[in-house]
């Protein structure tokens, strides 16, 4: 699809990177930025690197070193530009990740990836904007550069649409350029204009993705997926509703065996969102118990899904240790299989894939919260979210 009526705000969005107004950025403000400053944590550790260079149109200007964010920047360093408009600036103990240098609303982005020892720049300030200046001693920045100026150039013919982008983190070797160009290109805010909302979102999650193996843990990472996941929760709420088909979920139970749901079409089900560390779930579990208890004979049965497991915000502080990380899913499996037991779950449809929130069905049903049910007739369709007590009772007679 060309963007036509996305267009203009994609095309905005450039603009707001490089000349947005909130560098206007008051000392207070600075200060304040740089107390809420974040490390990026990787393995590779701290590096220093000299930037050094000539910014015409800025003498005597403030020159800012900050890292960036998505929406948002640490400020760093700052030097002033001398009357012949050259700077240095002399930056030590950083981590990879992606800076910027910053005059007043004009911003030259870095992607440092560590290798880097000594920086030249040479630009117009006028001509920053569209991405047009030198650039020297940073592979991944020129890289950024390129990639802009291709996307941009799309952009201004009319050519450009969600495919390019797509390609774009297929093909590009490094993880931090793929996932600024895609945030800065597919706006967030923008996703339900899309005709098909979801082959948007599956490029964010292929971005983020792509940078969780480089840089597993970091805020890069954390950042971006907080701001996918209501577009997430939003999308699934759109597609599960009462009336519509259940999608299919298909996951191991504890013994290795995998259930999957479509395969009760002609029961009545319970699909049941849980977990052992859950107190609501565990609170819930008696009156599913009675329910199932009293009905199953007649057609009724519950397909649970566990959200025990390990997900990736917690599998980050392991620090890549798998040895504990296999030590602890198999604590939360035996979690998992013990709570079965305690509270009496008889039925054998069991089923995880041991990621807690990274759960894959729990995100393909917007579940933000637990428990969380949902009752399908004898076709698999929903008739109703969250039934409760008398309630879930009174639906599941009237579907039998």
């Amino acid at each position: 699809m060309k963007l036509n009526k996305i267009f203009p705000i994609v095309l905005s969005c450039f603009v707001v990177l490089f000349s947005c107004s909130d560098t206007a950025t008051s000392d207070a403000d600075e200060a304040q930025q740089s107390i809420e400053q974040e490390e990026i944590a990787t393995a590779k550790g701290g590096f220093s690197v000299d930037i050094s260079g000539q910014l015409r149109g800025g003498q005597g200007m403030q020159l800012y070193f900050d890292q960036a964010f998505y929406d948002s920047f640490n400020p760093l360093e700052k030097v002033t530009i001398d009357a012949d408009g050259n700077f240095s600036i002399s930056a030590k103990d950083i981590e990879p990740g992606v800076y910027r240098l910053r005059v007043s609303d004009k911003k030259i982005l870095l992607v440092l990836d560590g290798a880097e020892t000594t920086i030249t720049c040479s630009a117009d300030l006028a001509k920053v904007p569209n991405l047009i200046y030198d650039l020297n001693g940073s592979k991944p920045s020129n890289l950024y550069q390129n990639i802009g100026k291709q996307m941009f150039a799309l952009l201004q013919k009319g050519q450009f649409n969600e495919a390019n982008v797509q390609e774009m983190v297929d093909t590009t070797s490094n993880s931090l350029v793929a996932a600024f160009w895609t945030y800065t290109t597919l706006p967030l805010p923008t996703t339900f204009r899309y005709p098909n909302p979801e082959i948007v979102v599956k490029t964010h999650e292929s971005a983020i993705q792509k940078l969780a193996k480089d840089y597993p843990g970091s805020r890069y990472v954390q950042d971006y997926r907080g701001q996918l996941s209501p577009i997430l929760a939003q999308l699934a709420t759109q597609k599960i509703r009462i009336g519509v088909q259940a999608p299919d979920i298909s996951l191991p139970n504890p013994d290795g065996k995998n259930y999957s749901l479509s395969d009760l079409k002609g029961k009545v089900v319970l699909l049941d969102f849980w977990a052992s560390w859950c107190r609501p779930c565990r609170m819930n579990n008696p009156e599913v118990v009675r329910v199932y208890n009293k009905y199953q004979k007649q057609g009724f049965t519950v397909f649970s899904v566990s959200l025990d497991g390990l997900d990736q915000a917690t599998k980050s502080r392991f620090g890549g240790n798998e040895a504990t990380i296999a030590q602890y899913i198999d604590r939360e499996k035996e979690k998992w299989q013990n709570a079965i037991q305690q509270d009496n779950l008889t039925w054998k449809y069991h089923v995880s894939d041991l990621k807690k929130w990274d759960c894959s069905p729990a995100k393909d049903y917007g579940v933000t919260g637990i428990p969380k049910t949902y009752l399908l007739d004898k076709e698999g369709k929903i008739v109703a979210i969250n039934p409760h007590g008398a309630a879930l009772e009174r639906e599941v007679k009237k579907l039998l």
